[in-house]
């Protein structure tokens, strides 16, 4: 399962994602996390961070780790 956050540079909530997306993603097995900055994004993203799931848009903004985690926690099992 890949996941790409999509950021800015000197973007304070970007950075504070970027953070506990890592440390969430830091012991899933089967699961790729990327960070990106929107101009090297292959998709026209207006709004960061943007976390995609599998090319899909999963979330603009703050994550909502309890959903992602049920998201998961469905498809790998």
């Amino acid at each position: 399962m890949k996941f790409d956050l999509v950021v800015t540079e000197n973007c304070r909530t970007c950075k504070s994602v970027e953070e506990i997306l890592k440390d969430y993603f830091t012991n899933k097995k089967s699961v790729s996390f990327n960070v990106l900055l929107h101009n090297n994004f292959e998709k026209n993203v207006a709004i960061v961070p943007a976390l995609f799931m599998e090319g899909k848009l999963f979330a603009y903004g703050d994550v909502d780790l309890q959903k992602l985690d049920d998201i998961i926690k469905g498809v790998l099992n």
